[in-house]
């Protein structure tokens, strides 16, 4: 029954993720042929002080909502106004500080573009709380709506904005605008508005498990905007955009399956913490199932970068390819990240996964530190050697807190990955055929192959595996 209601929660996360991913995605890939590699860079240095200041504003305090088994009432217009107050506090400095930043990247437009896009801070406090309480009662159907009334009211926006001439200006008042649609979507839903209320005693004990939480995320996120802040500095602004855009392709698409997995599987385990055995069995299928879905999408998509990118965005983001075919081997495995943190999570022991995330961020800024002077496509390829090693670091404690070992977890996605890379390998020697003078023919060949191996392979070497995505995807009314 338990195991209905996850599929159920899931479906319903999914279709909010993938129907507003495929949205901005669209709209990503539009306004990629109208911007230049450049103009993506310029985003790119603007969200690495939006999204630090937008954890540090969250504090963690909406996930303990979430996890927390005994909440009041009170409680959540107790996190909403500690919130918005740091998100007033954090705007102010970001306010201030502009010029200075603007300054140190060489351009003058960051200052201006800088306290705009920041304003999100506020509606950001706002909207942390909305997604908490309704994703605390699993009611994703009301997030799906949200976001899509968001993601589809954004598109509209920007491409009027882009149109106009404005450049940047059309992502920067998307983002402001999903947000803002989005809150107000959700406020219709669950009609909740904060009170003037503060009980410090609670927050505390919210604190306890949130502070742990938000440090995880500062470490994360401040380790992924290094990484744009070095490349931004040390080489130009359109290598920047060529790397930013080729990474974030892949891993929109990883993101929209996880993210998904994400949002469903921590109240879902947070509700069966004490189970152990019966957390084990969710990981693993987690792990057989998204692997059997990423592992050929995401390695398919490297056999097709060439043709693909020079169709989807034109041959001025040619320079973007390698960095996308690194990108997609990298978010292929992200969904077994993702399965093995929540789990440790949802369990309540987060100073392992606290601890887990320092060591990760410090392999890969060690991996940054020494490859940047090699060149960029050094420090793709070390993101993507570090990105493994990370993998091995958040499987390790599960095989004490679940009796789910490194060794089983590979021997359950090994079949897949192998029959995944055997098939994606076939779909690219297609490009050696000299006759094919057309992208479109090529992409067309390409994919058909890759298909076509991936199904053969996967039913004659891992028939059970096919049986059980098929079980899978028979949801039972509960």
């Amino acid at each position: 029954m338990a195991n209905n209601s996850i599929k159920h929660n899931f479906l319903w996360a999914f279709s909010e993720r993938v129907s507003s991913k495929i949205v901005l995605f669209i709209l990503q890939l539009f306004l990629a042929r109208l911007l230049a590699p450049a103009d993506y860079g310029l985003l790119a240095i603007l969200l690495i002080f939006v999204n630090i200041a937008t954890i540090f504003v969250n504090s963690g305090l909406p996930s303990s909502l979430i996890q927390r088994k005994d909440i009041e009432p009170d409680d959540f217009s107790s996190v909403f106004n500690l919130t918005f107050t740091f998100s007033l506090i954090f705007y102010c400095i970001i306010y201030f500080s502009a010029p200075f930043i603007s300054t140190f990247f060489d351009d003058d437009r960051i200052s201006l573009m800088l306290r705009v896009i920041s304003l999100t801070l506020m509606t950001g406090a706002y909207n942390s709380v909305q997604r908490a309480i309704l994703s605390r009662e699993l009611r994703f159907k009301e997030l799906f709506k949200a976001n899509l009334s968001g993601a589809i009211a954004s598109a509209i926006i920007s491409i009027i904005i882009a149109f106009a001439g404005f450049g940047v200006w059309a992502i920067i008042f998307q983002y402001i605008a999903n947000q803002v649609v989005s809150s107000i979507v959700v406020l219709y839903y669950i009609r909740w508005i904060p009170k003037l209320r503060f009980n410090l005693v609670r927050v505390k004990s919210l604190w306890a498990f949130g502070w742990k939480y938000m440090l995880t995320s500062i470490i994360s996120m401040i380790s992924n905007d290094i990484y744009t802040a070095v490349i931004g500095k040390v080489f130009t602004k359109t290598q920047l955009g060529e790397y930013d855009t080729g990474n974030k392709i892949p891993q929109t698409i990883s993101d929209t399956f996880s993210s998904s997995m994400s949002s469903v599987l921590f109240p879902s385990f947070s509700k069966i913490q004490e189970d152990k055995e019966q957390m084990k069995q969710y990981v693993r299928k987690i792990n057989t199932l998204s692997s059997f879905i990423m592992f050929p999408l995401m390695f398919g998509l490297v056999a097709i970068a060439t043709p693909l990118i020079t169709i989807v965005l034109t041959d001025k983001w040619a320079g973007a390819i390698p960095y996308f075919q690194l990108a997609c081997i990298m978010y292929a495995f992200y969904p077994l990240h993702i399965a093995n943190i929540q789990a440790i999570s949802a369990r309540g022991y987060v100073h392992i996964t606290l601890r887990n995330e320092i060591l990760k961020k410090m392999v890969e800024l060690l991996s940054l530190a020494v490859l940047c002077q090699f060149g960029l496509y050094w420090v793709a390829f070390g993101r993507v050697a570090s990105s493994i090693v990370a993998l091995a670091i958040n499987m390790y404690p599960n095989s004490r807190l679940l009796d789910y070992t490194i060794r089983q977890q590979i021997k359950d996605i090994l079949p897949t990955l192998i029959i995944a890379i055997i098939a994606s390998s076939v779909a690219y020697a297609v490009l050696l055929i000299p006759e094919l003078n057309s992208c479109y023919i090529a992409v067309s060949l390409q994919i058909i192959t890759c298909v076509v191996a991936y199904g053969l392979l996967s039913m004659l070497l891992n028939k059970k595996m096919v049986i059980q995505l098929v079980n899978q995807i028979r949801i039972r009314r509960v």
